[in-house]
Order: structure tokens, then C-alpha cells, then sequence
């Protein structure tokens, strides 16, 4: 049969059917993805496994950990990639190797991917795509492990830097080799161990450690002098720690030291705050006691005025005025307690006004007479403070009176910037030695002066100071009857 050049012409391929040959044959596949790495479609046999949607990199082992190498392409660091005898199921021929050549279309920013089918792939090939992926995966955990080192650095850098105690680290082979800043401190001078010469405990309990034996020991001082024995380490307490490798062995030693004057000074610390916590629980149980012993006053005053025949009608507004008044103590009494109460709002009082009310209310149901007298002022002061002052102050005389029945007087007169009052009764007295003591919490005179109410007299003075007043007890039975408070109290201004 005789080929004309038409008839070849005829048969020949196009460019469209040799590709299409390919693809058709399992020779060659196509996909494409875009700069996300997201496949956008994909063509031939070859690509069976790869579908639109997937990431390649998530999604397609060959690409997992390949993010940085695919971005190089964008970058025109390298022409392709290349990923040779990528083992798959082709499901053509005996072949079930296949090699995929990436690049970047820049105008379509579009990743190709081209994958075509092995007969045979030189075994070197896949030693180095193994090596590849071995390098990155070797890269990654030195650096986990170099961030791990410097954290670790990191933290023994604080330790050495800032740890309270001395520490020191010593090797088998009897070398330092980690000290912190306190012991550079106190053993500035030490290489190890003591030199030579020089027999010490701590030395020995180095060598005791090293033996696997944990122990301690404290500086000793002169009964004369005070002075620590020990010139070597003064006044420094003392510890050594075995550390074991993974086979149980002694690795080495840990040792630390201690000033026992710090310990001693942080020990006096932790005491002066348990007896403050110890003082403050004191006060509360005071200001509970308190706070029922002065609002009871005016309950009782208007109780007895109820039940009296002699005492004549009792109006709603005289209820009111007690319960005013009642209210008006407990939130003194709890501003005083919270501290609130010393420093806070100023208010304008009327003194005398105060001192009647107060004196009604102590002398309801009782013989006790008040008698007024001076200048009384109109001032503007902190009315929680001076409230507690007088009630308690005018409380005590009336409850103290040895025959019940009795006069208190009370005295005003201008001073400095301030006012006083002086309340005197004529009671039984207090005896000198008991002038302190009727101002301490929970603590009472004598069977025969028992004048204090063992809480009151101790918010009084308490109060009193808190706003920077004074008072004064003048009182002497073995002269005369009677006891005398004088009260210096501060005011903003006097009418």
C-alpha cells in the first residue's frame, strides 16, 4: 500500500490528541490550585486522588509540610518542585510509582501540578526525597528543643538571680557549677571547699551527701561574746542534698545556705502579724460587746418612760427621737469599726444638745443628776467619735456610782483651735495604780474600784486619739470622792 504525504497528513496527531493520548493512557495528569493551596480542578487518571476542595497541604500527603517549599515558588526561589516516585495506584500497567512536578503561573495565580507515571525510578532518587522530608522533620525538633532550652535558661536565670537562699550546684567530680547570687554573697571566697587546713562540718556533710545521705547543720556562738564560732561560715545555716542520675547513682550534691539572722527576723515577723490578727479579733469581739451596751441605753431610757405613771404621755415623736438616736449610734458605732467613721464626714453639732440627749438617756430609771455649766459650743467635727466619747464617758460615771444615787457634772470651755469638757462625778474613785488599767480592753479595777466597763473606756481612748485629742483622768479616793475625765477635742470651728 503506497502512503501519500495527504493521507499522513490525515492521520497524524494534533497537539490535542497527544495530550488527550496521555491523560487517556494514565501517562500524565493535570490539577491546579490556587494560592491557598486549594484545588480547583484536576484531570486524568493519575489524579484519581486528588479532588476539587482539598487543601493540598492538609488534605494530600505527598504536600503535608510543604507549605514553606510551595510559597518559594511564588517567590521565584526555585523554577519547580519536585516530588519523585510518589507511591500510588495508578491502575495502569505494573507501574505504581508516579512523579509530580510543581510550578507557579503567576498570571493565573494558579499552582500546576503535573503528574506522570514511572516505569522505573532510580533508587537514589527516593533516598534523597526521604532524606528531604527527614532534614525538615530533624530542623523542626531542634528547634522545639532550642526553645525549650531557652525557657529553661530563662527560668535559671531568675532562680540565680533571685532566689532567697544561696543555692550551689556540685558535680562528681567536686566542681561548682551553678551558684546563685545569694551564696556568691555569703561564701564569696568558697572554690568547693573550705581551704585547706580548715576542718568544718560542712565540709564533712559534703562528703556525707556524696554518700547519698541528705543533712544539715546550724551555726554555734560564743555564751560571751555572741559571736558565731564558726569563722568559715558565721552565722550561716546549712544544707546538703544528694541528686541521683537515671541509674540511682550520686550525680552530685545541692547545697544551700541561710542566714539564721534572717530566719530569726522573718520568724519575729510572722509573730508580730499573728498578735496584730490576734489584736484585731480582740476589737471585734469588743465593738459587738460595744455596740449592744450603747444602743441598749436609749431602749432602756424610753422602756422606763413607758411604764412610768410619773413620767407623763409619750408621743410618737418621742419614739422617733429614740429611735433616731438608736440608729444614729449604730452607724457611728460601725463607721468606728470599719475605720470609716475617724476620718469621715464633717457635720455641724450642737454640743450641749448632744450632752442632754445623752444625759436623758443615762439617768432614765436612775437617781443620777446632771448639772450643765460653762459655754457650750456649736461645732463642725466627725460625730461618731465624740459621740462614743461622751456616752461612754457619762455612762461610766452613772453605772460606777457606788450609792446610785449622785451628781455628774459637766463643764465646757473654749481652748486653742478646740473645746473642753470636763465630766466629774461623785463616785467612789479610781486609786492611782488603776488609771492605765481602766483604758486597757476587757480588763477591770479592783473588787473596791471596779470603775471601768472593760470595753468602753478603751474605744473612748482609741476614738480620742484617732482625731488627735487628749484625755486626761484626775482621781485620788484617798483624798477625796469622785473622778474626773478632762476631754480636749478638736474642731473645725467654734459659734
Amino acid at each position: 500500500m503506497t502512503v501519500t504525504p495527504e493521507s499522513r497528513t490525515e492521520r497524524a496527531f494534533s497537539r490535542e490528541d497527544f495530550f488527550t493520548f496521555l491523560i487517556d493512557r494514565g501517562l500524565v495528569a493535570l490539577a491546579w490550585a490556587d494560592e491557598d493551596f486549594v484545588v480547583q480542578g484536576a484531570t486524568g487518571k493519575l489524579a484519581w486522588w486528588i479532588s476539587g476542595g482539598d487543601n493540598l497541604t492538609q488534605d494530600l500527603p505527598p504536600f503535608i509540610g510543604l507549605e514553606d517549599d510551595l510559597r518559594e515558588l511564588m517567590d521565584d526561589f526555585r523554577p519547580s518542585l519536585v516530588l519523585s516516585n510518589i507511591g500510588m495506584n495508578v491502575g495502569v500497567g505494573d507501574s505504581e510509582k508516579a512523579s509530580i512536578e510543581v510550578f507557579w503561573q503567576d498570571a493565573a495565580r494558579l499552582y500546576v501540578l503535573v503528574l506522570h507515571r514511572l516505569g522505573g525510578q532510580p533508587e537514589f532518587e527516593a533516598d534523597m526525597a526521604r532524606q528531604l522530608r527527614g532534614r525538615r522533620l530533624a530542623e523542626e525538633n531542634i528547634a522545639a528543643m532550642q526553645r525549650r532550652v531557652a525557657k529553661t535558661q530563662g527560668l535559671l536565670d531568675i532562680i540565680s538571680e533571685h532566689a532567697p537562699i544561696g543555692l550551689a550546684v556540685h558535680d562528681g567530680d567536686d566542681q561548682l557549677t551553678f551558684m546563685t547570687k545569694r551564696w556568691l554573697e555569703h561564701l564569696p571566697s568558697y572554690k568547693g571547699r573550705f581551704p585547706s587546713g580548715c576542718t568544718h562540718p560542712f565540709d564533712a556533710g559534703m562528703e556525707n551527701a556524696r554518700q547519698g545521705h541528705e543533712n544539715r547543720g546550724w551555726p554555734t556562738y560564743d555564751q560571751q561574746t555572741g559571736d558565731a564560732c564558726d569563722a568559715a561560715l558565721g552565722d550561716l545555716a546549712w544544707s546538703h542534698r544528694p541528686w541521683l542520675n537515671t541509674t540511682g547513682a550520686v550525680a552530685g550534691v545541692v547545697s544551700a545556705v541561710h542566714p539564721v539572722g534572717e530566719m530569726a527576723s522573718e520568724m519575729k515577723n510572722l509573730r508580730d502579724r499573728v498578735a496584730d490578727l490576734e489584736r484585731v479579733n480582740a476589737d471585734l469581739e469588743s465593738f459587738a460587746s460595744l455596740l449592744a451596751h450603747d444602743v441598749r441605753a436609749p431602749m432602756v431610757a424610753l422602756r422606763t418612760k413607758l411604764s412610768s405613771a410619773d413620767s407623763g404621755p409619750i408621743t410618737l415623736s418621742d419614739v422617733d427621737a429614740t429611735l433616731s438616736r438608736v440608729l444614729q449610734i449604730a452607724n457611728g458605732l460601725l463607721e468606728y469599726a470599719t475605720g470609716s467613721g475617724l476620718s469621715g464626714p464633717v457635720h455641724e453639732v450642737d454640743v450641749e444638745a448632744m450632752v442632754r440627749r445623752i444625759a436623758d438617756d443615762c439617768s432614765t430609771g436612775t437617781l443620777m443628776t446632771f448639772v450643765f455649766s460653762g459655754h457650750w459650743p456649736i461645732i463642725s467635727t466627725a460625730v461618731a467619735p465624740l459621740d462614743i466619747v461622751l456616752r461612754n464617758l457619762m455612762q461610766n460615771a452613772v453605772r460606777h456610782h457606788d450609792t446610785g444615787e449622785g451628781t455628774v457634772h459637766l463643764l465646757a470651755r473654749p481652748a486653742a483651735e478646740s473645746f473642753i469638757i470636763e465630766i466629774a462625778d461623785d463616785g467612789p474613785g479610781i486609786a492611782p495604780e488603776f488609771h492605765e488599767q481602766v483604758f486597757a480592753p476587757l480588763v477591770k479595777g479592783t473588787e473596791a474600784n471596779e470603775t471601768s466597763s472593760g470595753l468602753g473606756l478603751a474605744f473612748v481612748r482609741r476614738a480620742v486619739t484617732s482625731v488627735g485629742g487628749h484625755l486626761e483622768l484626775e482621781s485620788n479616793p484617798s483624798e477625796r470622792r469622785g473622778s474626773m475625765f478632762r476631754l480636749k477635742w478638736p474642731i473645725q470651728r467654734v459659734c
